[in-house]
């Protein structure tokens, strides 16, 4: 299974397409697989404490997740490093493929907005994808608020401009990706996170922004990406996690 996990990956993500200047992709956990039977793989954006249990109790052994488990080089190892230790004594591998899954993951963004799975991708600059947009504010909202499963969603208004203000232009990146937009204007802006200075940089772009908060809008890929994997992988059972969420709670 780790070859064809990773014959998998470099028909649709290569792992040469990450940003590896200072991203941490690929199998950044791998056990010995000789003595396992099952073909499961368990589907994450975060490998969490509560994901690692489930993947345990469905007796899984591999496990994809977005975002690398280790990040930077680890110099000793302690508590804080429990999933790592765990992942080795359950035979756990895990799969990153981070940045390499960027591209894609915005362009399923984009096309989710429009509402149209068959209509141009738009363009891409920097990981990020922009086109043409035909939606209000309030539906580009509602739309993001039923994919994403939440019941709220931050966002900023340009002067002059409302919830029903249908802006001619969008711009979609998942994560924390605003840092590569700032040129953008007159438009609508989907971001994962962003900080307090840019969101008033696009307002004073004459942009509307809406924050997805930051793992919201690559969890919405997950199933998506479970039926290319399927369509790569022969007699697999792909399961997407249901104890991945995003960390970050409203009242």
């Amino acid at each position: 299974m780790i070859t064809e996990i990773s014959n998998a990956f470099e028909n649709f993500a290569s792992l040469s397409k990450a940003e590896t200047s200072w991203d941490n992709v690929g199998w950044l956990i791998e056990n010995d697989t000789s003595i396992i039977n099952n073909r499961k793989i368990l589907l994450t954006i975060d490998l969490t404490e509560e994901v690692l249990d489930e993947c345990v109790r469905n007796n899984i052994n591999y496990i994809i997740s977005y975002h690398p488990v280790i990040f930077s080089g680890l110099k000793r190892l302690n508590r804080e490093n429990k999933i790592i230790f765990l992942c080795i004594k359950n035979d756990i591998s895990v799969f990153c493929p981070h940045t390499s899954l960027d591209i894609l993951m915005n362009k399923y963004l984009f096309k989710t907005i429009i509402n149209n799975k068959n209509c141009d991708e738009g363009s891409v600059s920097k990981g990020c994808v922009s086109g043409s947009n035909v939606r209000s504010v309030r539906d580009i909202i509602n739309i993001l608020k039923k994919e994403c499963n939440i019941l709220t969603m931050r966002y900023s208004l340009g002067t002059n401009h409302t919830l029903d203000t249908i802006f001619d232009n969008l711009i979609v990146g998942v994560g924390a990706c605003s840092k590569n937009m700032m040129d953008f204007a007159n438009g609508v802006v989907v971001v994962g996170e962003i900080s307090h200075h840019n969101i008033l940089h696009f307002v004073s772009r004459n942009c509307a922004v809406i924050i997805m908060e930051h793992t919201n809008g690559e969890r919405m890929y997950l199933n998506e990406l479970k039926s290319i994997l399927l369509n790569n992988i022969k007699e697999c059972e792909i399961i997407v996690s249901s104890k991945d969420k995003d960390p970050v709670l409203f009242l």
